[in-house]
Formats: structure tokens, C-alpha cells, sequence
């Protein structure tokens, strides 16, 4: 994979890190939204949150 625009110059160990807090944040976001909707059903949000992980 190419690498593009600022992530050039940023370290694979770096952006390791960077991707981990992105997906901890991810999660930590998602559990609040849990239990807020009937059940079987997806809002919103969470298919935005999980197109988001999927990015990661």
C-alpha cells in the first residue's frame, strides 16, 4: 500500500497507534449506543460506526 499526504512521513509504529486509539475510541462510542433501539434493528449511527471500523 501507498502511503499519501501527511501519513508520508509518520512511522508504521506510530501509525499503529494511531489506528489502535482510533478503534478504541470506536468501541468505547458504540457501547454507549447499545439498548437504545427495538430490537433487530440498526440506526443510524451504528451502520456509520461500523463502515467507520471497517475504514480502519
Amino acid at each position: 500500500m501507498q502511503w499519501q499526504g501527511a501519513f508520508m512521513v509518520v512511522d508504521p509504529l506510530t501509525l499503529s497507534a494511531i489506528v489502535h486509539a482510533q478503534r478504541e475510541d470506536s468501541r468505547e462510542l458504540a457501547s454507549g449506543d447499545e439498548g437504545k433501539q427495538r430490537e433487530g434493528t440498526v440506526t443510524d449511527s451504528q451502520v456509520a460506526m461500523q463502515m467507520y471500523r471497517e475504514d480502519l
